[in-house]
């Protein structure tokens, strides 16, 4: 049918595809061809949908976790110049995902994902304000029963 609109299966396609290269990512994440096309994939899910709730998370995550990779390498051998770059890469990484994660505190429904992210990226860049205002919002949601453990 000429007339059928397959935005829906092409969205559902990067999707998965998105899913794949990033659980392929995780298995090496040396490797960063497979940390592109996740986030490429995700990116062209937001071109046709800036408010797709999942596709925002999911760019958070992946730009979070790569940074939190990054860290994982330093060791006691770690050289100063090669702490300070990494450092200055880990913080320019969590902060590509902090407009994807706030994102999904505007437009999607609650969900305590959502939060944690929001906390855990805020502090790993030293915003510990930010962090306990984030964490008291959720307790006080989960307590109030508009947002589920």
């Amino acid at each position: 049918d000429p007339a059928a609109d397959l935005k829906p299966y092409a969205l559902e396609l990067h999707r998965k595809l998105a899913q794949a290269h990033y659980l392929l990512w995780e298995k090496d994440v040396s490797q960063n061809y497979h940390f592109d096309e996740s986030t490429g994939y995700y990116k062209r899910m937001l071109a046709s949908d800036p408010g797709d709730c999942e596709a925002n998370y999911n760019l958070a995550i992946l730009y979070y976790n790569f940074g939190v990779h990054k860290i994982r390498k330093i060791g006691s051998t770690t050289d100063m110049m090669e702490l300070i770059m990494t450092q200055d890469e880990c913080v320019k990484l969590f902060r590509q995902s902090l407009p994807y994660a706030e994102s999904t505190m505007t437009g999607c429904s609650p969900r305590l994902d959502y939060y944690k992210a929001m906390m855990l990226i805020n502090r790993a860049m030293g915003n510990e304000e930010a962090y306990d205002v984030y964490k008291a919002r959720s307790e006080e949601m989960i307590r109030n029963g508009k947002l589920k453990k």
